[in-house]
C-alpha cells in the first residue's frame, strides 16, 4: 500500500510539473521538485531501516502467551511513525535552510532563473560554455539586473559572470548540500538508535508485566480451596 501511494504521488508530481511548467514559471516547478525530493529522500531513508528492528517491534505486539495486545500494537506503530516523522522533520529543515539561502542568492547575488538557465547551457569545455552564455545574452541580462538592483552596482566593478559569480553560487549550493546531507545522516543514525533502544525497553517492560501477571494468577490459584483452582483464567 505504501509503495502504491509513493508511485501515485510521484506520477502526479511529474504530471503537474509537465503540464504547468511553461505557464506557472520557474518558482512553482522549483517548489514541486523540492517537495518531491523531500518525499523521495524520506522514503529512501525509511526503507533502509533494518528489517530486524521492525520484526522486533512487531514481536512486541504479542504477549508472552502469544495473544495480540491492541495497546502494544498502537505503541509500536507510534514508535515506527516517529522514525518517519523525525526523518521528515530534519529533511524539511534542511530544505527550509536551502530555501532561505536560495532567496538570499536570488535577491543579492544571482537570480535563480538565470542560474538555472546557465546550468542548462553547461559544457565541460569552459570556452564552449562561455560562448553559449554569450550567445544567450546572459551576461548582459545579469549586468542589467545588477545595475537595476537596490544596491545599483556600477558596470565598471561588475565581476565576470562565469569566472566569479556563478562559481560562488555553486560553492554555496555545494556547501548547503554537504552540510544538509551530514545533518540528515546524523539524525538518521540517532533516530535508529532511539528506535532500537525503545524496542528493547518496551520489550523488557512487556515481559516483566506478563510474567508478573502469570505469577499473580498462579499464586491466586494456589491459594484457592480444592475445586476452585482458577480454571478458565487467561491472560
Amino acid at each position: 500500500m505504501q509503495k502504491a501511494v509513493f508511485v501515485i504521488v510521484f506520477a502526479l508530481c511529474c504530471l503537474i510539473a509537465i503540464l504547468f511548467a511553461k505557464q506557472t514559471g520557474f518558482l512553482l516547478v522549483l517548489v514541486i521538485g523540492e517537495l518531491l525530493a523531500i518525499f523521495i529522500v524520506v522514503e529512501l531513508l525509511y526503507r533502509t531501516v533494518p528489517f530486524a528492528l521492525f520484526n522486533a517491534s512487531r514481536d512486541n505486539c504479542f504477549r508472552v502467551d502469544g495473544t495480540l495486545s491492541r495497546r502494544r500494537k498502537w505503541l509500536e506503530r507510534k514508535a515506527a511513525l516517529k522514525v518517519y516523522t523525525n526523518l521528515l522533520a530534519v529533511t524539511a529543515l534542511v530544505a527550509m535552510a536551502g530555501n532561505l539561502m536560495a532567496l538570499w542568492i536570488d535577491a543579492s547575488i544571482l537570480p535563480l532563473p538565470l542560474a538555472s538557465e546557465t546550468v542548462s547551457l553547461f559544457s565541460p569545455d569552459l570556452h564552449a560554455w562561455r560562448d553559449r552564455i554569450a550567445d544567450a545574452n546572459l551576461e548582459n541580462v545579469y549586468s542589467n539586473w545588477r545595475n537595476s538592483g537596490p544596491v545599483g552596482f556600477e558596470a565598471t566593478i561588475e565581476p565576470n559572470f562565469v569566472k566569479t559569480t556563478f562559481p560562488i553560487v555553486l560553492g554555496i549550493a555545494l556547501f548547503w548540500l554537504v552540510c544538509g546531507t551530514i545533518l540528515i545522516l546524523k539524525m538518521y543514525r540517532f533516530t535508529l538508535s532511539q528506535f532500537e533502544l525503545g524496542i528493547r525497553m518496551r520489550n523488557k517492560e512487556y515481559v516483566d508485566r506478563d510474567i508478573g501477571l502469570f505469577q499473580s494468577h498462579e499464586d491466586y490459584a494456589d491459594a484457592q480451596p480444592d475445586g476452585f483452582g482458577g480454571e478458565g483464567i487467561s491472560v
